[in-house]
């Protein structure tokens, strides 16, 4: 089609600020239109534009624009009307768009298109909208125009969100509010304890609803839909107890309509020891009974449990001297009664004591000599003392009895003080046994001046009997054998029925083996011996074992050193090898000497090679026992484990006996060649000195067997002979 001077151009222009802008393709029609995009004019442009937004899009918006080819002419009306039509599954439907052109200076009109996606779910929609232009040019001539548009439309998935409800009574409620599908929220309160005024006060006790926990914080809620959380609170009242004396109970915060009780711990209360008390008499206030725990109180309310006393004083009834029996009346009375009090005379005090009455005093005011009875008013505390003229005989005796007779006994005025003495000591088996001294007793001993001396004084202010009182002891004699070998602590005189601690101390040279006591072996040490007779204590020591070892050549010569020589290959002298040692051969010998005065049983000894050595066999056998030095003597039979360490074990050495173990030995280290560099390092590297390790294992064959180890340790040098580096 050929084109028209006043050709519509319609330009679809893309304008959302939710979606992403990408070029739009236009499909041109039969006549020719000119789109332009972006300052651009476009044509053919391949695929369609996208608009992205989230499912949350109602609509999004473009501008289609009408243009004429020429400026309008200002006496004509520029008009057009636009129709939009869906030519796909889309489902918008729009209404016929109809403008008109005034402005003289423009010749094209943009027309704002909304395009309604509410009511669609997520996902990719594409539609194909087809739009006809139907207007009146600048010369009024009726133009038609169209243009296809294809765009998808997609909608992307909301996050679902859920919302937490949180409800309560009291406090101030917290977390309630929007949360994504599936994460955690929790419900909060601020304060678990809320007042609710003077006695009352609501507690939160817990969460319901979709919430569950005890805390103030709820355990956590996952959000797969809509929330509620409950905070729960119960109601509690204040029950106040109140009481002047005693130490009142119960007070506290109670649930609603529950029972409470309020208590007492004794329900009597000094207010001067002794002297003044109050007596509880029974509950007032909110609270009834008489007992120290009331009747139950319904906590209905805020209540108050008031305890009732009453005074009461003590009257003291006494004699003088206190020792007499009784006189009926000492008790508590209530305040503002009236006692009578009667003195019995004479009175007969038993063996060595008289009394008679002579007068009453009544808080040390006398009531009249020889006034009996009396009456006292109980306006407070009172002390009636009875008034009696006493002599008392002092009985002197010792415990056990008849072990001497200590001076002192005999009749004394009542108040005076009697001297008595006894003896501190008193044989009983002179060196063995004897009692010694152990103090005064009475039956106040606050009578006696001083209890623990031989001679003192005892106040009579009573008939009494004064004991001097003996233990039994006992020596113990503490000796060794050897006889004087060393002085062990703890001889002497000791009470009958202690005990005594004896340890036997190491010796230089000698092995503690056992205690006897009186003879009998005592396993142990330190040991307890009981002082229920005199005994003798005898540490036994044994001379401990000779042990040693050492090192010698093939003829039993001792030696502290040896040689080992280095040679070269060949005159490089970079190569070297160990060509020998000096001596060629060694015996590493142990030494044992049995000092006891018995068989030594089955003994273990065990040795331990320098690295540098191995076992080289000598007779067929490279470890032998004999009774004499440098294998001489008797050949003993051994059990033997060879190897770099091992062990030789030997049926018993008399007592007196020597047997040395001999170990033959050769310089193992390898004869082939080393660099020079090794060779040299070869005292640096540790082989300078050489170690053996021996040590022995024994059960001692005394009354009580025990096992005992010891170990030895010698050593040699090597100062590494080097032959070919003179240079």
């Amino acid at each position: 089609m050929k084109k028209s001077s006043t050709l519509v151009l319609v330009t679809l222009l893309i304008l959302s600020t939710m979606l992403i802008a990408v070029p739009l393709t236009i499909c041109e029609d039969t006549d020719p239109v000119h789109i332009y995009y972006a300052g651009s004019k476009i044509s053919n442009s391949p695929g369609p534009i996208v608009w992205t937004g989230p499912c949350s899009t109602s609509s999004f918006t473009f501008t289609v624009r009408v243009q004429w080819d020429a400026l309008p002419d200002p006496s004509k009306v520029n008009w057009a009307t636009m129709t939009m039509t869906e030519k796909s599954s889309f489902g918008i439907t729009f209404s016929p768009l109809s403008f008109t052109l005034y402005n003289p200076s423009l010749y094209y009109q943009d027309v704002v298109v909304t395009v309604p996606v509410g009511g669609l779910g997520a996902g990719t929609y594409a539609a194909n909208i087809y739009v006809s232009v139907t207007g009146q040019g600048p010369q009024g001539t009726p133009k038609v125009a169209g243009t296809d548009g294809f765009f998808q439309f997609v909608k992307t998935p909301c996050p679902v969100k859920y919302y937490l409800t949180v409800t309560s009574a009291h406090d101030t409620p917290g977390g309630m509010g929007w949360y994504d599908n599936g994460t955690t929220a929790y419900a909060n309160l601020t304060d678990g304890v809320v007042s609710g005024g003077t006695g009352i006060q609501y507690v939160f006790t817990g969460w319901s609803g979709d919430a569950s926990g005890t805390g103030l914080t709820s355990n956590p809620i996952t959000m797969s839909g809509n929330k509620t959380a409950t905070a729960n609170w119960k109601t509690q009242y204040y029950l106040t107890v109140v009481s002047p004396y005693d130490t009142p109970g119960g007070m506290g915060w109670y649930d609603e309509c529950t029972y409470a009780n309020a208590t007492l711990t004794t329900g009597t209360v000094d207010i001067v020891p002794g002297s003044v008390r109050a007596v509880f008499t029974g509950w007032g206030g909110d609270a009834s009974g008489t007992g120290l725990i009331s009747d139950p109180i319904h906590m209905d309310s805020p209540k108050t449990a008031i305890a009732n006393w009453k005074i009461q004083y003590y009257l003291t009834v006494v004699t003088d001297p206190s020792t007499l029996p009784p006189i009926p009346g000492a008790d508590w009375y209530d305040n503002c009664t009236w006692v009578t009090l009667t003195a019995p005379t004479p009175v007969s005090g038993g063996v060595g004591v008289r009394y008679r009455f002579s007068y009453w005093d009544v808080d040390g005011t006398s009531q009249g000599a020889g006034v009996n009875p009396i009456n006292i008013h109980i306006n407070a505390a009172h002390t009636a003392t009875a008034h009696y003229i006493v002599q008392y005989y002092l009985t002197v005796t010792t415990d056990p009895a008849g072990v001497n007779t200590p001076s002192g006994e005999g009749w004394y005025d009542g108040g005076t003080n009697a001297a008595i003495s006894t003896d501190q000591y008193v044989d009983i088996v002179p060196g063995s046994s004897r009692y010694r001294f152990d103090g005064w007793t009475t039956a106040d001993m606050s009578e006696i001046t001083a209890p623990s001396s031989t001679s003192t004084t005892v106040l009579m202010d009573k008939a009494k009997t004064v004991t001097a009182n003996y233990v039994i002891q006992y020596y113990l004699t503490v000796k060794t054998d050897p006889t004087g070998l060393v002085t062990i602590p703890g001889e002497g005189w000791y009470d009958k029925c202690t005990t005594v601690t004896l340890t036997a101390p190491s010796v230089t040279g000698y092995l503690f083996v056992y205690w006897d006591v009186d003879g009998t072996n005592t396993p142990g040490n330190p040991i307890t011996v009981h002082m229920d007779a005199p005994h003798t204590a005898t540490a036994h020591y044994w001379l401990e074992l000779e042990f040693g070892s050492f090192i010698t050549d093939s003829s039993f010569n001792v030696i502290t050193r040896f040689d080992t020589v280095w040679t070269p290959k060949d005159l490089s002298k970079t190569t070297f090898k160990l060509a020998s040692t000096n001596p060629g051969q060694f015996y590493f010998n142990i030494k044992i000497t049995n000092n006891w005065p018995v068989n030594t049983g089955t003994i273990t000894v065990s040795y331990t090679l320098d690295p540098d050595f191995i076992i080289h066999p000598i007779q067929g056998d490279p470890i032998q026992v004999w009774t004499g030095y440098g294998i001489t003597g008797t050949r003993i039979p051994a059990t033997v484990t060879y190897g770099a360490s091992g062990t030789v074990t030997i049926s018993g050495i008399a007592p007196g006996q020597t047997v040395y173990v001999s170990i033959h030995m050769q310089y193992g280290p390898a004869r082939g060649y080393f660099p020079k560099a090794t060779m040299l390092a070869w005292k640096s590297l540790g082989h300078l000195i050489n170690t053996f390790t021996a040590g022995y294992t024994v059960t001692v064959p005394g009354p009580f067997p025990f096992i005992i180890t010891s170990t030895s340790t010698t050593t040699i040098t090597d100062p590494v002979v080097v032959l070919g580096l003179e240079e």
